[in-house]
């Protein structure tokens, strides 16, 4: 069967404003790409956290000091990183809130259309990195690129 559920439990803190928001945003974002995410995990926890409450904000400042310390993931190597296989909790919560930053940098850096169009692009059938550059292409060329300006737009 393919019945989704939403697992939580009554009185559950959160649920509405963090839980609730952040599962029903995977399951549309799921279904707006056609009912196949071909999107890095990044990239769909981040699009479900944006739905929460508060957590880019928080997540903004988290990786500030991330990059001060140079203590973040680089954003090549996020793209086939299992964080259901990372043990440590530190690099979960980081890879959560370094997620929301990127998403949320390119939303605020290049606005909800170009957005949309790259989510249309996947939907479409186009491979997550060939929406990336077809949307993208002319400000980023490469993951390195990403990194640098979405580094300089959390510094300024």
């Amino acid at each position: 069967s393919n019945a989704r559920a939403i697992a939580s439990y009554v009185g559950q803190p959160a649920l509405l404003n963090e839980i609730l928001p952040h599962e029903i945003a995977h399951l549309i974002l799921t279904d707006f790409l056609g009912g196949v995410d071909v999107s890095p995990k990044w990239f769909s926890e981040g699009v479900a956290q944006l739905a929460e409450e508060r957590t880019a904000e928080k997540a903004d400042l988290v990786m500030r000091t991330a990059l001060r310390m140079k203590t973040y993931f680089s954003f090549e190597s996020l793209e086939f990183y299992n964080i259901n296989a990372e043990k440590d909790a530190q690099k979960v919560d980081l890879f959560y809130l370094q997620s929301v930053s990127m998403v949320d940098f390119l939303i605020k850096r290049f606005g909800s259309e170009k957005f949309g169009l790259w989510c249309r692009q996947m939907a479409s059938g186009k491979s997550f990195s060939e929406a990336f550059r077809f949307v993208y292409g002319s400000y980023i060329d490469s993951w390195n690129s990403f990194e640098k300006k979405w580094a300089a737009y959390l510094m300024e």
